[in-house]
Parts: C-alpha cells; structure tokens; sequence
C-alpha cells in the first residue's frame, strides 16, 4: 500500500527529491526529534528514493 503512494508522491513531484526513512515509533515533533532524524533524511546523499 505505501509503495503506492511513494510512486504517486515521484510523479507529482517529478524534478524535485523525494527522501525517504524508516517508519519511527513516534511523530517527529519538536527540535530535539528533528534533530535525530535529520541525518536519516539529509546525510545520504540525491540518490535515496
């Protein structure tokens, strides 16, 4: 089902980077959450998705 949508999400957004990650236990709220999932999303590199 979500392989589904993450192909909707390339088609719509063609041209701009669609990053993924891991499913987490909790939302990411807050800084200090962001700041732990940050290097999920921005430290691998335009070749993730």
């Amino acid at each position: 089902m979500q392989l589904t949508y993450l192909e909707r999400a390339k088609q719509s957004y063609a041209g701009i980077p669609v990053q993924t990650m891991e499913l987490l236990d909790s939302e990411i709220k807050g800084v200090e959450m962001f700041r732990k999932v940050a290097p999920m999303l921005f430290q691998r590199g335009a070749s993730n998705g």
